[in-house]
């Protein structure tokens, strides 16, 4: 009698040699068959010299159905036990039309942050897409985590008496702020802002050495922008910085550096303020003009006197103007305030990212090497212009990842062309902080190289087959044996799903009253299965893989000879089946965990969400902020 086995890679090719070994019918399995099986592991078609008969062979199935309408469903047949796949997609629409009015993406209509479900990744394995909103956010928690530790009590930044005791007395400092900036030419450079909350200014009002006559403002909520670059550097692992970002990263495995992202405070270039987005506040009842620095500042509601009087231009409400001399001496504070007081608040300070170093174990996802970049967000006329307001604030700071050692990619694949948005483009003053980052994962790395091949497992555990255990009987016939893999872009769902068409018969004849008596009967079941895998948040802001329970149903189509054997041999091997699988679901649904460990702004953490996947099938992870 037949009998069901659960059927693998070795099982196809040592079937396939044993019967043709044993068999002496002429009609035997080809050379250049085996080797097709041998290759895709897809069934295997023989004869032998006796019945019933009973197959697992295929008829061609096409690799790839992508159907292009609106739902945008990715199919993918795929070759039983085929331990990794090369995926193909359809065409889309251009490029150029994503941001144009009733031509966005239907993606980013329905869901948020899918401006990276359509924006290439190019040859990086994996990306972090950071906003300026985002950022600046971090820089805030910086600040406030330093003013914790004294730094928002009122101090005073001087030149000393070697230049007249220029400075910034009784000066409260705000937060930092980072400009995004973005040039072909250019992917490294930012505008700095520094921030006095509340400060008097004393420097010299002119450049004639015998004038000794002192400007002194009082300013409220002053700032001074300059252009500066970002910087990566390795961090020492006995740093209280490494300390912290590595308890952070809990018990993950592996030797790892420690990359901080930073402004470079050495190359700000405070002698070229940015005049457009600095502000220098309005004329207050306490500017004035000093004799000299021994004069003291005028008492509220002091009238101007031949020791004090107004500035030039003073009207009080009215922006203040600076003229060169002033502005000059400005730029030296500027300069001091950022070598002293900002260094010591790490008040430029951007991130951290984790580098698994090369030789340690399987890394999975870890980094292996890093690169940054800036790049715009996109509107419907193009790339907006960079301001610490509005629109300007959707721009990007991206981390260029690469993983398992491979190399950064080099020359024309160095830095990412402009080719959309890496987030939804929703408006930071609506929405708060939280929602302005991405984690995008090449398909490449999840699906072809980590996530199919250990669904090969699944997939043959699940496929059915017959096999002859007595009498000889001849093995032949066609039945189906294959199983599909879907993802939906957009969505978080991934299923895979399969049948098995199996045939077994009877033939025989004998006499009677010498008259040949001729029976023939035979039977068709169809086995269908389906596995449903879900991406999902974890609350302690990571990632999983839900797995939910098989379902497996079987579907006589026809029942001649009624052996309930049969149907009770093949419930019997589903049930094994579905038991084995619990083996594998630990490792499918961890595989993800701990991706948003290995990033972290300069105070807090992120946490990744909402999980889906792109239109080439890249991981498309939303990143929220949490000081």
């Amino acid at each position: 009698m037949p009998s069901v086995a659960n059927s693998g890679r070795g099982d196809f090719v040592q079937h396939v040699e044993n019967v043709e070994a044993d068999s002496a019918a002429p009609e035997r399995t080809s050379c250049a068959y085996r080797e097709m099986i041998q290759l895709f592991f897809f069934g295997d078609k023989v004869r032998s010299h006796w019945a019933p008969y009973i197959c697992q062979t295929s008829t061609s199935l096409p690799l790839i159905n992508f159907t292009h309408h609106l739902s945008r469903v990715i199919y993918i047949w795929w070759f039983l036990a085929t331990p990794a796949l090369t995926f193909r997609y359809g065409e889309r629409s251009s490029l150029e039309n994503l941001g144009k009015k009733n031509q966005l993406p239907f993606f980013q209509v329905i869901r948020a942050n899918l401006g990276a479900a359509y924006t290439k990744i190019g040859k990086f394995d994996q990306i972090l897409a950071l906003t300026q909103y985002s950022i600046n956010g971090a820089l805030q928690a910086q600040y406030d985590y330093a003013v914790s530790k004294g730094f928002g009590e009122p101090t005073d930044v001087s030149l000393g008496s070697k230049y007249g005791k220029q400075g910034f007395y009784d000066s409260v400092f705000g937060a930092t702020r980072l400009r995004i900036d973005y040039s072909s030419g250019n992917r490294t450079s930012c505008t700095f802002r520094m921030l006095l909350r509340q400060s008097t200014m004393k420097v010299y009002a002119s450049p004639d050495d015998d004038d000794e006559s002192v400007t002194s403002f009082s300013l409220k909520n002053f700032t001074i922008a300059c252009p500066i670059d970002l910087a990566l550097v390795e961090i020492d692992d006995e740093s209280p910085d490494y300390q912290r970002v590595r308890n952070l990263m809990g018990h993950a495995p592996g030797d790892y550096s420690i990359r901080q992202l930073f402004l470079d405070f050495s190359t700000a270039q405070t002698n070229h303020p940015d005049i457009g987005d600095s502000d220098f506040g309005v004329w207050t009842n306490d500017d004035w003009i000093l004799k000299d620095m021994d004069v003291p500042t005028p008492p509220s509601g002091a009238q101007p006197t031949e020791n004090y009087w107004r500035p030039d231009g003073w009207e009080l409400g009215k922006s203040r103007v600076l003229d060169a001399e002033v502005l000059e001496n400005v730029q030296i504070l500027f300069q001091k305030s950022i070598d002293t007081k900002l260094k010591e608040a790490n008040a430029g300070q951007i991130g951290f990212t984790a580098v698994l170093n090369s030789g340690a174990e399987d890394p999975t996802f870890k980094p292996t090497a890093l690169r940054f970049q800036t790049y715009p967000w996109s509107d419907a006329t193009g790339p907006v212009d960079p301001g610490f307001e509005g629109t300007g604030r959707l721009n990007y700071l991206l981390y260029l990842e690469m993983t398992d050692s491979r190399p950064l990619p080099g020359g024309d694949d160095e830095y990412l062309n402009v080719t959309g948005n890496w987030t939804d483009g929703t408006d930071p003053s609506q929405e708060g902080i939280a929602e302005f980052a991405s984690y995008v994962l090449a398909r490449q790395r999840f699906l072809d190289e980590w996530f199919l091949p250990r669904l090969s497992k699944i997939n043959r555990m699940m496929s059915a087959s017959m096999t002859v255990t007595y009498h000889h009987w001849q093995v032949s016939g066609v039945g189906t044996n294959c199983s599909r893999f879907s993802i939906m872009p957009g969505t978080n769902d991934m299923a895979l799903e399969g049948f098995t068409e199996l045939y077994y018969g009877y033939h025989g004849e004998y006499r009677a009253f010498h008259q040949p008596v001729v029976i023939d009967k035979h039977d068709k079941v169809i086995i269908s299965w389906k596995i449903e895998f879900t991406l999902k948040d974890v609350t302690d802001g990571g990632l999983a893989i839900s797995i939910g329970d098989p379902t497996v149903k079987s579907d006589w189509k026809k029942q001649e000879l009624r052996y309930d054997s049969y149907g009770a041999e093949i419930s019997q091997r589903i049930s094994d089946a579905k038991e084995n699988l619990e083996n594998l679901v630990h490792e499918l649904k961890n595989g993800l965990q701990g991706e948003d460990k290995f990033f972290f702004p300069s105070k807090g953490r992120f946490f990744f969400k909402d999980a889906l996947f792109g239109h080439k099938g890249d991981l498309v992870v939303k990143c929220s902020y949490n000081g």
